[in-house]
């Protein structure tokens, strides 16, 4: 029960990780472009 509560917090942590990270990874590019786009 106890290693099943942990792993299910560890898999939900990984998600919001990586939804974040990807967020950040398109938030980055968006600014990419737009600064390419004032030069």
């Amino acid at each position: 029960m106890m290693l099943g509560q942990i792993g299910w917090q560890l898999l939900k942590l990984a998600i919001l990780v990586g939804i974040s990270w990807s967020d950040f990874m398109i938030g980055t590019l968006l600014i990419d472009s737009i600064k390419k786009r004032d030069y």
